[in-house]
């Protein structure tokens, strides 16, 4: 148990380590604004990528999860394609929209399909004990970013001396550091359920459910 929880702090640091060095890298090398070329960028994509292929590997590894693994591992695709917005608006204003649209319906219909097996996929996946570290780190992204990020909220604390490049390093920042936990919690996630035997689980709770 301690020698777990030392690998994992050794992991944590290394990723707060990395996030850390990506900003300077930007700031103090690269002197940008954090933009869609930025070494903080990038690594959001690459982190993004890791979890993505997190969930659909559980999902091929584990062909009784892959209703539910599939479908949260479309969820960061999603991600994925929003945070390349900049790039494919460059085929038109807002482009980024038609991919998202048809990984979500695809995703939907797929899950769908499972019925209630579905539920019960989804069931075993947040039991594991890592998946609090992805939902933390996700609402972390979406909920507190978003509202950090506000121009409202810093205009109004640094009025006349607002600096659109302050405010961006600071976001992307917490920004990466969200991609970076949602990928460690995806990787331990799926390390965790595919060494474990589920198919009788999964049994279990559909029979809880059609009781019910």
């Amino acid at each position: 148990m301690i020698n777990k929880a030392i690998i994992n702090a050794l992991i944590i640091t290394g990723l707060l380590i990395l996030v850390s060095l990506c900003i300077r890298l930007d700031v103090l090398y690269f002197h940008n604004d954090m933009g869609e070329n930025s070494v903080t960028e990038m690594a959001q994509l690459v982190l993004l990528c890791i979890s993505i292929f997190s969930f659909f590997y559980l999902g091929k590894r584990k062909p009784e999860l892959r209703h539910a693994a599939w479908l949260i591992g479309s969820f960061y695709l999603v991600l994925f394609i929003r945070e390349n917005d900049g790039l494919l608006d460059n085929i038109y204003h807002g482009a980024w929209q038609v991919p998202a649209v048809i990984v979500t319906l695809s995703a939907l219909i797929f899950a769908k399909q499972g019925g209630k097996k579905t539920f019960a996929e989804m069931n075993i996946i947040l039991s594991a004990r890592s998946i609090n570290i992805v939902i933390m780190a996700t609402l972390m992204l979406i909920i507190f970013s978003r509202f950090y990020g506000m121009n409202e909220l810093w205009k109004t604390l640094l009025q006349h001396a607002f600096v659109r490049e302050v405010k961006n390093v600071s976001e992307e920042s917490i920004e990466l550091l969200s991609y970076a936990m949602i990928s460690y919690g995806s990787i331990k996630v799926c390390w965790e359920i595919s060494r474990c035997k589920i198919q009788n689980n999964i049994k279990s709770y559909l029979n809880v459910i059609e009781e019910n």
